[in-house]
């Protein structure tokens, strides 16, 4: 396998395509706030009277948000030339290599769409049901994935190309650790992290990473089980 080498054509389409998941997990962050931004009305009451304080705060975590763009452009334009060379390598147009990735990415988008409907969607159901309980927490679910989703992809991406660069120089960058790309998937990434499987064609023959990965996948539809019939039991109590 040769090192990736940017070819114009490609480049910009993988260059969209990375733009394209950045911007689905800063539309499922910034629909995430949203949502959560009427429960936090009494906390900013409370807060109200320190407004000083929480100035001073914001100031001092922006080096932090810097870094953390920094971070992210970092792993986006990995991803980019491991993508771009998967469109090199296999000569066919990055669309088809990404198709069976495109189910993955466009599900928590769905689910935060339901939020334009949601009161209408549960004013027509009986109070207390179990849809109704679902469709109460399912957008701000499905932004929470959308988020984690979007930095699983990057890092399954910028694994990918370490992976590709270390064929031709060995001495280079460190890999990501299986374990940590496996907890994206237990934290609520897994709609990216099995996106990139399908667009980079990473770790797809690694068994025991992908059986790792669909154990914590399981794991995580245990925990989100478990708290949707904890809130219905609350709710019908």
């Amino acid at each position: 396998m040769t090192s990736p080498q940017p070819h114009p054509a490609s480049l910009l389409t993988s260059a969209g395509l990375i733009s394209a998941v950045v911007g689905s997990g800063l539309i499922g962050l910034a629909a995430l706030i949203w949502m959560l931004l009427p429960h936090s009305q009494e906390l900013v009451a409370r807060l109200s009277d320190k407004t000083t304080a929480i100035v001073a705060l914001c100031v001092a975590l922006i080096p932090l948000i810097l870094i953390l763009l920094i971070l992210i452009l970092r792993l986006a334009i990995r991803s980019t030339l491991a993508l771009n060379h998967q469109a090199v390598l296999r000569q066919r147009r990055i669309w088809e290599d990404v198709r069976a990735a495109q189910f993955w990415l466009l599900l928590p988008l769905c689910g935060i769409a339901i939020v334009l409907i949601r009161p209408a969607l549960i004013a027509s159901l009986a109070p207390g049901s179990a849809i109704g309980v679902i469709l109460s927490w399912l957008p701000e679910y499905s932004a929470w994935c959308a988020a984690v989703g979007s930095l699983a992809f990057l890092h399954f991406g910028a694994d990918k190309y370490v992976a590709i660069k270390r064929e031709t120089t060995p001495n280079t960058d460190r890999r990501t650790a299986e374990k940590f790309l496996i907890a994206f998937v237990l934290w609520g990434g897994w709609a990216g992290a099995f996106a990139a499987m399908a667009a980079f064609r990473h770790k797809t023959a690694d068994v025991p990473f992908r059986t790792g990965l669909w154990k914590s996948f399981a794991i995580h539809g245990i925990i989100v089980i478990s708290c949707l019939a904890l809130v219905y039991w609350r709710t019908t109590k």
